[in-house]
């Protein structure tokens, strides 16, 4: 006999909805198909005729089918639940669209148009924005491992175009910020009621360090390095880590989505604190905040060694890189209208992005918001610099 298939005991504790009522109409198509099998089956044993054995293996393997069908089905209804997924995609894409990070363009087909999301890479390639049936795909494959670090409050999703060109994406980074000044004049101000430097014309939201200047296409830029070292870092190009996309047929190609944790209440991104002031979170597993107070190297090799390690709470964290962080301040600012990374306001620090190293400089990329100077600062520091308030942030890879 087949085993009844188990089902996900949450399904039925759910709020009525579409899904939750598809889900209870193929439970029932199931029951109904076990039921025929068991009489197929049972027929098939006592006559032994041909026909009655293909009828018991053509009703076995509608089952499994539809078995299998239900699974992904409740897959899809678990993402939801943790992660609000389908909203949390589509505000994202639109953030995307908005910012022009992403491309529109359209398709004729059989007299019908169809509207594509698309980034363009380094290269001047096009990659399409990936489904949100891709992105439930990889979260499936994950599952278990991925719902202990939602445990843990890694519920914010970020999509990222990877492959753009660092310098294309900090341009448009700087069009959305002086897009969003107008919108809200109070932005950049050290008294949002006063008018200040940050209100001239000329005023430039980002400061950037000469080493991020074309890094990515030259390769002076290297990603996931394994040490800070300019001979023995270990780390790919974009172009290498593309090239690896390619070659893998990975559906996420020229992509990257990440989870991060969530602010209080779900609202924005969790800051990272100053030493002594971490909290932790987890039922599951107990993670306590990554705090401020250590040099890059140190936050490397951390990161290094517990990401390996699956009884360790920073199991499966990297560090960020550049675009990461680019795309989470914009998300943030919409979503909370303060800047990220606020460092000078006694609570937040200095994010050094150890997913990255300037092989060229030596210097590891760090990003802030700067308040005594009104801009964001992307710049780079040597790998043991430190002070009370550098940091760096762990993020859970999809």
């Amino acid at each position: 006999m087949l085993p009844f298939p188990h089902i996900l005991p949450s399904v039925f504790s759910m709020p009525t909805s579409t899904l939750c009522t598809n889900l209870r109409t193929s439970l029932e198509t199931i029951r109904a198909l076990k039921t025929d099998f068991d009489a197929a089956y049972e027929a098939a044993i006592s006559s032994g005729t041909p026909a009655e054995i293909q009828k018991a293996q053509d009703l076995k393997q509608a089952l499994e089918t539809r078995t299998r069908e239900l699974q992904q089905e409740v897959n899809v209804l678990e993402t939801e639940r943790v992660y609000d997924l389908r909203a949390q995609y589509e505000s994202q894409v639109t953030l995307l669209k908005r910012t022009g990070l992403i491309e529109t363009r359209i398709f004729i087909e059989t007299g019908e148009e169809t509207e594509e999301f698309f980034m363009r890479d380094l290269h001047e390639h096009d990659y399409p924005v990936p489904s949100y049936e891709t992105i439930v795909e990889h979260l499936v494959e994950r599952k278990e491992f991925l719902a202990s670090k939602a445990d843990q409050g890694f519920t914010k999703f970020l999509l990222v175009p990877f492959g753009m060109s660092l310098d294309q994406m900090i341009q448009r980074f700087r069009a959305f910020l002086l897009d969003y000044k107008k919108d809200h004049p109070e932005f950049g101000r050290h008294d949002p009621a006063k008018r200040d430097d940050s209100d001239k014309p000329d005023w430039d939201p980002i400061w950037v360090w000469e080493g991020y200047d074309n890094a990515d296409v030259k390769g002076t830029l290297v990603y996931d390095p394994q040490s800070f070292d300019e001979e023995d870092h270990n780390g790919l190009t974009k172009t290498e880590i593309l090239e690896r996309q390619k070659t893998d047929q990975d559906p996420m190609f020229g992509w990257r989505f990440l989870f991060l944790q969530a602010g209080r209440d779900g609202n924005g991104f969790k800051v990272i604190p100053r030493n002594g002031q971490g909290e932790t979170q987890g039922e599951q597993v107990p993670r306590g905040d990554l705090e401020a107070g250590k040099s890059s190297k140190e936050y490397l090799a951390d990161q290094l060694r517990t990401s390996q390690d699956p009884t360790s709470p920073y199991y499966g964290e990297s560090g960020m890189a550049p675009e990461e962080w680019m795309v989470m301040f914009m998300s943030y600012l919409q979503e909370t209208g303060r800047p990220l990374d606020n460092y000078q306001n006694d609570t937040d620090s200095i994010v050094f992005l150890t997913g990255t190293y300037f092989i060229a400089s030596g210097n590891v990329p760090y990003a802030c918001w700067y308040r005594g100077i009104r801009q964001v600062d992307l710049g780079g520091n040597g790998p043991g610099d430190v002070s009370e308030y550098t940091s760096a942030r762990g993020a859970v890879r999809g």
